[in-house]
C-alpha cells in the first residue's frame, strides 16, 4: 500500500497480581459521523470444527474478480484454525470469489540490491500452502502479490527502489529479485495459485523493459497461471512497454486527490474518477489487455480525499467518506468489460477490529462492507445487537493486579527496559497502588499466565489513565489476547473510540473503566495466555505514551 506500512514487533512481556473489587460502569456508545453498529454478543463466537462438506465450485477464470486483500498474520500465525474460521465466517459472506495474499520479502533500503525473505517477516511455504488450499476449499480463487518491504521506511518506499541504481546495480537487483519471484512462482505452480502479481508498486522499475521481459519469460516457464505487474501511479503505467507479455495491466489507483474538497458527494467522486478511468480504458485498448485493480482501499478519516497519506489520530473518524470512496470506485470500474477485477484492501490474519468505528483502512463491519457486498452480490450485514454491560455480581473472578501483582501472573519490562515500568506506585492510582508504564510505538504491557483458562470468564476489566502532558500527536491504546508464542488473536480492541471504555472515548487526564467481553477477540480462547495492552504503531513515534493501569480482573459467571 502506497507509503503507509503498519508493522508489528514481537514482544513478550509478562505480569503478576492480588485481589480487587470492581464497579460496573454504563457504556456510552461513541458519537460518529456514520451511525455505529455495535457488535453482537448475543451468542458465543462459533467454535472451530472440521468442514466435511464438499468444496464449492471455483468461479470461472473469465468471471469478474470480486476480491479482498489478505494481509498476513505475523509469521507462524497464517495456518492457525482461527484464520480458517475468519475466512469462512467473515470473508465468504461478503460474496468475494477471490482473495489476494499480500506476500512480503525484504530489502534493507532503496539503495540495496539484495532481496531476502527473512523468516521473522515472511510467510512460510507451509502457511502459504495452507492459505491457498483453504481458500480453494471455501470456493475462492487465490492471487498472490509479492511485495518488497524496505526496512528504511520514512523518506523512501519500495516504489523508489532503483532511483539511485547504476547499470551494474540494476543487473544485481533484478538477479536477486528474480530469484525470489521464481521461488514463489514454483511454489504457486505446485499448490495451484490462480494468479501472480510479480511486481507490485515498483514504480521506479517501469522503464526496465528488457529485465522485466526476461523475468516474465522465466516465470512463464515454471508457472502456468495468469501473471501481471502492478503500479500505483499513472506515469509508470504509461511508461511500461512490456504489457503485451502479461495477462493484464495491474493498477493500484491511489492517486485520486481533491485538495480542499471537504465531504465530497459520491457524484463528485464519480466525476473525479472519470478522467482517470478514461485514461486507463485507453491504456487497455492500446495494449489489448484488461485493467486489473489488484489493490484499492481507504482510511476511515475525514481527510481521505484531500491527502491519502495524511493520517493521524486527531483526524475525525469518517466512515461515510470511506464508504463513498468505495462506492465511487465500484461505480467507475466494477463490471466494465475492460476491467478484469477489483481487490479491496484489507483484512488481516490477526488484529482486525471488532468495532466498526476506527480510522483504519479495514472495512469489515463498516458501511463500506455493505457497499462491497452490494457489488459482490451478497446480502447486507445482519443487524447487530448492542452489547449489554455485565451484572455487578459475577461470582467467578481472577484478580491479576490490585496494589500488587498476583503471583500466578508474570511480566517483564517493555523492551527489557526496567526504567519503562514501575509497579506499586501511588502518585496516580485508582485505589492504593497502580502500574505506571512508558510505551513507545509497538511496546506493550503484558500480563501472562500459562495456566489461565479464558473460557471460564466472560469479561476483562481494568482501570486506565493516560497522562495528558507531552501526549504524542498520534496515539491510541490497543488490547488483545496472545498465545504462548505471542501470536495475537484475530481481533484487537482500540480504546481511542470504543463502546468498551467509560464515556465512549479515550479521555487523557482522567481514570476510565474498561470492560471488554472476551469473545470479541475471536474463537479458541483456550489458546491464549497473555493479555496485551499496547501502543500500536503510528506515523509519529518520537514520544512515549505514559499510561497507568489498575484493578485488572477477569470476571465470569
Amino acid at each position: 500500500m502506497k507509503r503507509i506500512f503498519l508493522s508489528t514487533l514481537l514482544l513478550t512481556i509478562m505480569l503478576v497480581a492480588c485481589a480487587p473489587t470492581v464497579t460496573t460502569v454504563t457504556k456510552i456508545p461513541p458519537t460518529e459521523t456514520a451511525t455505529p453498529t455495535a457488535i453482537s454478543t448475543s451468542s458465543p463466537v462459533p467454535t472451530i470444527t472440521p468442514t466435511l462438506t464438499p468444496a464449492p465450485t471455483l468461479a470461472p477464470m473469465t468471471n469478474f474478480m470480486n476480491g479482498l486483500v489478505y494481509y498476513p498474520a505475523v509469521p507462524g500465525g497464517n495456518s492457525r484454525s482461527e484464520v480458517e474460521w475468519m475466512l469462512e465466517n467473515l470473508v465468504v459472506p461478503t460474496g468475494a470469489n477471490w482473495i489476494k495474499l499480500h506476500v512480503e520479502c525484504n530489502q534493507r533500503d532503496v539503495r540495496s540490491v539484495e532481496v531476502y525473505c527473512d523468516p521473522l517477516h515472511a510467510i512460510s511455504d507451509e502457511e502459504y500452502t495452507y492459505l491457498v488450499k483453504t481458500a480453494h476449499r471455501l470456493g475462492m480463487r487465490v492471487m498472490s502479490e509479492h511485495i518488497i518491504a524496505t526496512l528504511g521506511w520514512g523518506q523512501y518506499w519500495h516504489g523508489d527502489i532503483g532511483k539511485f541504481y547504476t547499470e551494474e546495480q540494476w543487473g544485481a537487483w533484478f538477479k536477486s529479485y528474480g530469484e525470489m519471484i521464481l521461488r514463489y512462482a514454483k511454489l504457486a505452480e505446485e499448490v495451484g495459485t490462480d494468479y501472480l502479481v510479480i511486481g507490485p508498486e515498483l514504480d521506479s522499475t517501469a522503464h526496465r523493459e528488457k529485465e522485466w521481459r526476461e523475468l516474465i519469460a522465466q516465470v512463464r516457464a515454471v508457472y502456468h497461471g495468469k501473471v501481471t505487474v502492478a503500479f500505483d501511479e499513472e506515469r509508470p503505467l504509461r511508461q511500461a512497454k512490456f504489457w503485451d507479455a502479461l495477462d493484464s495491466i495491474g493498477a493500484h489507483p491511489y492517486y485520486l486527490s481533491l485538495p480542499g474538497v471537504i465531504d465530497p458527494s459520491v457524484e463528485q467522486l464519480d466525476r473525479a474518477y472519470e478522467p482517470y478511468a478514461e485514461r486507463l480504458k485507453a491504456l487497455s485498448e492500446k495494449w489489448n489487455k484488461p485493467i486489473l485493480i489488484s489493490e484499492i482501499g481507504f482510511w476511515s478519516v475525514h481527510t481521505q480525499t484531500q491527502n491519502y497519506n495524511y493520517l493521524d489520530s486527531s483526524n475525525k473518524i469518517d466512515l461515510q467518506e470511506q464508504s463513498d470512496l468505495f462506492q465511487a470506485v465500484f461505480d467507475t470500474f466494477h463490471g466494465k468489460d475492460w476491467v478484469e477485477g477489483i481487490f479491496c484492501y484489507a483484512f488481516e490474519g490477526w488484529s482486525n477490529y471488532p468495532e466498526p468505528w476506527n480510522i483504519h483502512n479495514d472495512f469489515l463491519g463498516k458501511p463500506s462492507e455493505n457497499v462491497i457486498r452490494s457489488f459482490f452480490g451478497a446480502p447486507p450485514l445482519p443487524t447487530s445487537t448492542p452489547i449489554i454491560p455485565p451484572p455487578a455480581d459475577l461470582n467467578q473472578t481472577e484478580v491479576i493486579y490490585r496494589d500488587r501483582l498476583n503471583s500466578a501472573w508474570s511480566n517483564y519490562p517493555p523492551e527489557g527496559r526496567p526504567d519503562s515500568i514501575q509497579f506499586d506506585q501511588s502518585d496516580i492510582a485508582m485505589s492504593g497502588n497502580a502500574i505506571k508504564v512508558n510505551l513507545y510505538q509497538f511496546w506493550s504491557l503484558d500480563f501472562r499466565n500459562d495456566q489461565v483458562d479464558f473460557n471460564k470468564y466472560q469479561w476483562l476489566d481494568f482501570d486506565l489513565y493516560v497522562e495528558p502532558k507531552n501526549l504524542p500527536k498520534v496515539y491510541t491504546i490497543g488490547v488483545t489476547l496472545r498465545g504462548p508464542s505471542y501470536q495475537p488473536a484475530i481481533y484487537r480492541v482500540e480504546l481511542l473510540q470504543s463502546q468498551f471504555i467509560e464515556g465512549g472515548t479515550l479521555q487523557p487526564g482522567t481514570w476510565q473503566h474498561v470492560q471488554i467481553p472476551l469473545d470479541v477477540f475471536g474463537p479458541r480462547l483456550s489458546r491464549y495466555v497473555i493479555i496485551s495492552i499496547d501502543h500500536p504503531g503510528a506515523s509519529t513515534a518520537d514520544l512515549p505514551l505514559l499510561i497507568y493501569v489498575d484493578n485488572v480482573v477477569l470476571r465470569g459467571k
